[in-house]
């Protein structure tokens, strides 16, 4: 029994120094993104799925590659059986040009100008009908912006037609100096961006993207 105990005041007494030295007992803990149940599509999940996950689900569908560089996005349209709802899975440099980073949904009746560099116009006919393309968080076209807000909460930015969230979230441990803590920054972020365009009332594009470092 004498040992025993001598033992636990050995460790006991080994934690008290590490912490005094500024040592870290425990990893670092992954953070939650606030809109994380809007990253699911169709089965399609961003910073998961791939283009190739997304041809496999929905058949061969063409992948479209435009830009230069780091400007460059790879892209696959499917439509609803319908044709009344149109997604676009996106990746850019950050997803490697294979891993979906971004999704937008559009509606027939979107202001085609405003979709910029969107390509919407060789999209094939998909096996979903227009009920089911929502996130699994519940956004969806047809969405009215009280909607929207009950799913979303307050944007950050809000105009007559069109709401827009943000979210960056970093992880940092006590203890880190402020070096660490800026480069830490850079590998464990989640930077969240999602757009809703409204018309008539009514949501007819949504943008959803992430890039998620952890």
């Amino acid at each position: 029994m004498p040992f025993v105990s001598s033992l636990i005041c050995l460790i006991v007494l080994l934690n008290y120094a590490c912490v005094g030295s500024g040592q870290k007992l425990g990893s670092r803990s992954k953070i939650t993104d606030p809109y994380a149940s809007q990253f699911t599509l169709l089965g399609v999940t961003l910073g998961k799925s791939t283009l190739n996950d997304v041809q496999r689900r929905f058949g061969d569908h063409s992948v479209v590659r435009y830009g230069e560089g780091g400007n460059a996005v790879s892209q696959i349209c499917v439509s609803s059986q319908d044709g009344q709802a149109k997604v676009v899975f996106s990746s850019g440099p950050t997803g490697g040009w294979q891993t979906v980073t971004n999704f937008d949904i559009v509606s027939p009746g979107v202001d085609r100008s405003a979709l910029g560099s969107l390509r919407i116009g060789d999209c094939r006919a998909g096996t979903f009908a227009r009920a089911e393309v929502k996130t699994a968080g519940g956004l969806g076209l047809g969405l009215t912006v009280a909607q929207v807000k009950s799913v979303l909460g307050t944007p950050k930015k809000e105009d007559s037609n069109r709401l827009y969230y943000e979210s960056l979230l970093y992880n940092e441990t006590a203890g880190d100096s402020k070096d660490e803590a800026a480069r830490n920054r850079d590998v464990d972020s989640s930077f969240t961006v999602i757009s809703v365009d409204f018309r008539g009332g009514k949501a007819v594009h949504i943008s959803v993207g992430n890039t998620n470092a952890i």
